[in-house]
């Protein structure tokens, strides 16, 4: 009965997840300047098929990490170049969030706790716009809370290697996404737990 519970509870928190953040994801145009610069170097990568050097208007961009116009070229190749697409990256990565929160919550501290946490970052308005733009932070947010969720997994008595596996890769994945800050929080909590 409780893996039913928890299955279920798994299932509905990943429908809010995705509710609060794909309805009307390209009904806007691209904020400028950022989404317009992010949207066209994925969009150039997508077009030349050149995924190691980002380039805009056909300039070498090496100011910001590649993972999210990797995402995005992909996502062009998909589903094509739309509004929508470009903040595709953005979106999967707050549903993701809200996801492994309200995860990370029950698996801490139990269901009520695990559905107000994920509630709460759901209704915040600052992670909701940053999930609904073409930028890097809410990308490094997902791969940082997934790392912290490795973490807490690994606290809660989780005998598995590959959870600690999956911690380090995160802390990359988040290192691709924007930078050394992805490290930073993770290692951080890691220390202080440890």
């Amino acid at each position: 009965m409780e893996n039913q519970v928890q299955r279920k509870d798994r299932i509905l928190l990943l429908a809010l997840a995705l509710v609060v953040a794909f309805p009307f994801l390209g009904s806007f145009g691209l904020l400028e300047p950022d989404e317009g610069r992010f949207a066209q170097i994925g969009r150039e990568m997508a077009a030349t098929g050149d995924f190691l050097v980002p380039r805009l208007n056909g300039i070498e961009q090496f100011y910001k990490p590649p993972l999210v116009y990797w995402i995005s070229a992909v996502g062009y190749r998909l589903f094509g170049v739309s509004e929508w697409t470009a903040r595709l990256p953005s979106a999967l990565a707050f549903a993701g969030v809200i996801w492994l929160t309200g995860w990370m919550g029950w698996r801490l501290r139990g269901r009520k706790v695990g559905w107000m946490a994920a509630l709460i970052l759901a209704s915040m308005m600052e992670p909701y716009a940053l999930g609904r733009q073409i930028t890097l932070d809410m990308s490094l947010t997902f791969w940082i809370t997934a790392a912290l969720a490795c973490l807490v997994e690994v606290g809660m008595g989780s005998r598995s290697r590959w959870v600690g596996y999956l911690f380090f890769l995160c802390m990359g994945l988040g290192f691709l996404a924007k930078g050394p800050m992805a490290w930073v929080v993770p290692l951080s909590a890691a220390l202080v737990w440890g």
